[in-house]
């Protein structure tokens, strides 16, 4: 008697701490009988269902798990299998599923244990995109120095033909547009690296009126006379501290999608106004206060659904065809608004086309020093010493031929021994060392190390055409060095190394 009434507590105390676990327990568990009828859920269940966790007791587990009978015939195991079960919406969800055998009102039953994968698999697959935004950062970053190598070789030629007196109009309108193709085929590059990297070259400051103005011109030949680009600016002109080839990318990626969405033609618009933002405003826009350039770029075309706007600026999505679209657009136009101190929304709806709305941020007080930036006079000369180091005789040709045009006495190399040799020609009479920074078997600071114990004067001038080579950038920002990327004109040579030999020349090193 005894003993029965110390089982009977006992037993009511283990079926209440086994129910509390049931209740509690992250993963859905269903207990069913063998011909699968539902006799308990725990809350996960219903929450995974979508019902009521009542009215999921005495329910046909079938028609909430359609593998049910398959799975339920490899039963007792502990392996999870991968199963859609159905919803009360009606969607499906992957789960894993995993069973075992318990005896149920005396008869033969399951305990089915429901895993949702759908946070699991969301993760897995932004793993994957950032996957492959590593790898296309890495493909174009390995590729960007030989593909600069021969834009430069372009840009060069094209710009030693623009001094040719004899050309009609219509071809120097062809060589314009080889000029722009190179310029966007440079940006190109730097927008699949920018994607899988953080950015940190330092944007100037810019009239943003006039690249957009320049940016229109250029748009409204590529999108067809069908599509009409209208340019709605405020009056006077706003400056921004981004750089120009951001706006450009902005805008074409903008115009590809609105060209897209209007195939029979329609209206490309490209609108500004200014804005201030109240402390309170801005806070609730995660912005600071202040001033702001509202620029809108809108289309007449297609529209989105809400479920594609919701993912508009995501890596990778895109509502084109497979072969139709990278999905890579929309975002770097948010990644470049972002990284230049402003926000971005897109409203749509479909049929009723796509409006972009960018905030950014005014910078007035820089006009004077964007003017001078833009200076459009002749380039600074100079009679001094240059000696190129280029591996790629091509690219070493331009280099040469633009110093040449400037004025400078110039030596060339194509690595240390010639370059050792060249110095020695001159009898250390040389003024600026023009490296690449990356060559086959050396490297541009090896060189100008080598040749400073020569002649310890020596000003350098590192170019390089990686796309990602900041970090050897911020390397040759010291004195008496300065740093100039691939592709690069003939009047950025000329200033970058005016200001560099017109600097205070450095000091010989102590021996």
């Amino acid at each position: 008697m005894t003993q029965g009434m110390s089982d009977g507590p006992t037993q009511r105390r283990l079926e209440q701490a086994a129910q509390s676990v049931f209740e509690q327990v992250a993963d859905a568990v269903l207990i069913a009988t063998a011909g699968g009828v539902i006799r308990s859920a725990n809350p996960a269940a219903a929450s995974i269902f979508g019902v009521p966790q009542n009215d999921l007791q005495e329910r046909d587990i079938r028609t909430l798990i359609p593998a049910w009978e398959a799975v339920a015939l490899s039963a007792p195991s502990t392996e999870r299998v991968d199963v859609l079960l159905r919803r009360a919406d009606g969607t499906s969800v992957s789960v894993q599923l995993s069973l075992q055998a318990l005896r149920i009102d005396d008869g033969p039953g399951f305990v089915a244990v429901i895993t949702d994968r759908s946070e699991i698999q969301a993760l897995e697959s932004r793993l994957h995109d950032a996957q492959r935004l590593a790898s296309i950062g890495l493909l174009a970053g390995g590729v960007a120095h030989d593909f600069h190598n021969l834009l430069m070789i372009v840009a060069g030629n094209c710009e030693t033909l623009r001094n040719q007196p004899d050309w009609s109009e219509a071809q120097r309108a062809k060589l314009e547009q080889i000029v722009v193709a190179t310029e966007h085929a440079t940006a190109l590059a730097a927008q699949l690296v920018a994607l899988s990297r953080p950015v940190t070259a330092a944007p100037g400051v810019i009239d943003l009126h006039a690249a957009l103005i320049e940016m229109g011109r250029l748009l409204q030949g590529s999108l067809g006379d069908d599509i009409k680009v209208e340019m709605r600016l405020a009056g006077e002109p706003r400056y921004v501290r981004m750089n120009r080839s951001d706006v450009g990318q902005i805008l074409v990626n903008l115009a590809i999608n609105a060209r897209d969405a209007m195939p029979d033609g329609g209206r490309f618009s490209i609108g500004t106004r200014t804005l201030t933002l109240d402390p309170d405003t801005a806070g609730a826009r995660h912005l600071a206060p202040g001033e702001y350039v509202e620029l809108l770029v809108s289309d007449t075309g297609t529209g989105m659904s809400e479920e594609a706007r919701a993912q508009a600026f995501e890596p990778f999505f895109t509502t084109k065809a497979t072969e139709g679209g990278t999905g890579l657009g929309l975002a770097n136009v948010s990644r470049l608004v972002r990284q230049n101190g402003g926000e971005i929304r897109l409203e749509t709806a479909p049929g009723r086309g796509a409006a972009f709305v960018m905030l950014l941020p005014v910078c007035e007080s820089e006009r004077v020093a964007d003017a001078a930036a833009g200076d459009p006079d002749a380039p600074p000369t100079g009679s001094e010493t240059a000696l190129v180091v280029e591996d790629d005789p091509a690219v070493r040709e331009i280099v040469v031929a633009m110093l040449r045009d400037l004025g400078y006495r110039t030596r060339e190399a194509s690595g240390v021994t010639d370059a050792l040799a060249a110095v020695e020609a001159e009898a250390g009479r040389v003024d600026l060392l023009v490296s690449d920074m990356v060559m086959p078997d050396t490297s541009g600071f090896a060189i100008a190390e080598r040749l400073r114990r020569e002649v310890p004067t020596l000003k350098v001038l590192f170019m390089s055409g990686y796309t990602d080579d900041d970090a050897l950038s911020h390397r040759a920002d010291r004195a008496g060095q300065a740093f100039i990327r691939k592709p690069f004109s003939r009047l950025v040579l000329a200033r970058r190394v005016r200001d560099l030999l017109d600097a205070v020349r450095v000091s010989a090193p102590a021996s």
